[in-house]
């Protein structure tokens, strides 16, 4: 084996010396020279690339290195212009630094530190984001069962903090076999799939978390926004007919609020013929998220519109029939909106595209069918939805509200009372609770209300104003029983 690869070295360098602009080659070459090691094969474990681009990462870089220290065998770094200490701490790591002038075109820094790889396979990763512990041990593992005949492709879920806890998640591309022919594509929110696919690499979904912090805040979320749309604006004139830049402009607009740009650009994505290529599974959510915009802009008749079009396309897309369901709970046709959850099958949930973990859409439909079933009369029906969502949300205040609400409904007066009571503790109300009748369970759910109207928690004051009310109103059922009686 090693004459052979001898003599495939000695003819590639041949090639390139004749034409030195054959990238493919140059990094046949470098493969080839990874492998060699004291002048023997190397048969051993798979070798893992980890490929980045930075600039101006300081503050954050070692978070990401560090998360990923002991599962990468190479780290190699595209700077694009950092003017900070940035290559000092990628130096700190080990990591093969490159230096690239930026081109408005983070493909084309992508494509450099392929480039200059010379792992079996490729990890990339952007500064902002790392591994957490769970993951980086199931990476491990995964590392030394990769296939060495380089045939699969594996997908992440990326979850993204936000500051006020509503993160969100999608899947996305993060491993693959480094061979000649692979490259990004995009100037911004670019993907390696194009390639993957053209050279028959299957993509197979992981349980590997990425945890990304870059969209904390909407500020900063805005402000990266507006980078990248002239980017995307620049491709769509470009390359007019591919619609995932337009659904990826759309969703920029509606995030600055330009909600008027953002219905005419997916608008246009969901007037397109069905994407044939591998990676489409973005497409049913453009009807989801054109759905939305209209909700929002008012344009009520549009929205159902909008999903007879998804469902007549995607008739088994479950996830479609919560975003009905949801808006029709909001334009209080709660009985309709019942219909729509029941269609849910949660087995044929996945994150895909739309960055919402199933977890939360699983306590959504409990919830709303809960508050629905409150608006018809079910009270008790109302009350095992709430149950459920409380398994997957326990710290829920809203649902602990909810339920006092019912238990008083229903004159369950002792788990209403404990429900005040675990509602306080979270709240940090500390207060000895003297309840001798009704009258004062229900100024306590007033001053529950109170307290969360200064917090400008409106929704949740609402629900403990409806507690109170629902208490006074068992108070009467229960004076109007006792004059029966008499």
């Amino acid at each position: 084996k090693s004459e052979m690869m001898d003599k495939s070295l000695d003819s590639l360098r041949k090639a390139i010396s004749i034409n030195p602009t054959m990238e493919d080659v140059s990094r046949l070459i470098k493969e080839l020279e990874g492998l060699k090691i004291d002048g023997c094969d190397r048969v051993k474990k798979p070798r893992l690339s980890l490929c980045m681009i930075v600039k101006n990462e300081a503050g954050g870089l070692a978070k990401c290195l560090e998360s990923v220290q002991d599962v990468v065998d190479e780290i190699v770094m595209v700077d694009t212009g950092s003017t900070d200490a940035t290559c000092k701490v990628a130096a700190n790591y080990g990591a093969k630094i490159i230096y690239h002038e930026w081109m408005d075109d983070f493909s084309a820094a992508r494509n450099v530190s392929l480039q200059n790889a010379t792992g079996d396979y490729i990890l990339w990763l952007d500064a902002d984001e790392y591994l957490p512990s769970e993951s980086r041990e199931t990476l491990i593992e995964m590392k030394q069962n990769l296939q060495g005949n380089k045939d699969q492709a594996f997908s992440f879920i990326i979850r993204s903090k936000r500051e006020d806890n509503n993160d969100e998640s999608f899947r996305r591309m993060r491993l693959f076999p480094n061979k000649p022919g692979i490259m990004f594509r995009g100037k911004v929110h670019e993907d390696a799939a194009e390639s993957l696919n053209s050279l028959g690499v299957k993509l197979c979904n992981t349980d590997i978390v990425v945890l990304h912090d870059g969209y904390m805040t909407d500020n900063i979320m805005q402000s990266k926004v507006k980078r990248n749309l002239p980017l995307l604006l620049a491709q769509a004139a470009e390359f007019p007919e591919d619609i995932l830049t337009s659904f990826y402009i759309a969703n920029s607009y509606y995030c600055i609020g330009r909600i008027d740009d953002a219905i005419q650009y997916m608008t246009k994505v969901t007037q397109c013929r069905v994407p044939s290529s591998v990676n489409s599974s973005w497409f049913p959510f453009a009807f989801v998220k054109l759905a939305q915009y209209c909700r929002e802009s008012g344009r009520h008749d549009e929205v159902f519109k909008v999903y007879d079009e998804l469902f007549r396309l995607y008739p088994e897309f479950s996830i479609g029939h919560f975003f009905m369901g949801e808006f029709l709970y909001y334009q209080k046709k709660y009985e309709l909106a019942l219909n729509e959850f029941d269609l849910v099958k949660m087995d044929r949930v996945d994150i895909y595209e739309y960055p919402m973990p199933s977890d939360k859409i699983r306590y959504l439909i409990c919830y709303y069918s809960g508050t629905c079933l409150i608006e018809i009369g079910k009270y008790a029906l109302a009350a095992e939805c709430f149950v459920r969502a409380m398994e997957v949300v326990p710290e829920e205040l809203n649902l602990h509200l909810s339920l006092s609400r019912l238990f008083a409904i229903l004159g369950d007066i002792e788990s209403c009372v404990e429900a005040c009571n675990t509602i306080m503790k979270h709240l940090g109300i500390h207060k000895r609770l003297i309840i001798e009748s009704l009258d004062d369970l229900a100024g306590i759910y007033r001053e529950i209300g109170s307290h969360l109207e200064g917090l400008s928690r409106h929704q949740e004051s609402v629900e403990a104003y409806k507690a109170a009310v629902a208490i006074l109103k068992n108070k009467e059922l229960q004076v109007n029983a006792d004059l029966n009686l008499i």
